[in-house]
């Protein structure tokens, strides 16, 4: 089985990801890191 790493806090992007590419084989895994994240005051 492959495996991927998925960086996020948010709970329900990381069941979504579990639901999808599960049954395709591919196992979830989580890590939770405490970053900044960057967002733009302009929109292009």
């Amino acid at each position: 089985m492959k495996k991927i790493t998925y960086v996020t806090g948010n709970f329900s992007k990381i069941m979504s990801a579990k639901q999808i590419l599960e049954p395709l084989g591919i196992e979830v895994d989580n890590v939770k890191m405490e970053t900044t994240e960057i967002q733009a005051d302009i929109l292009y």
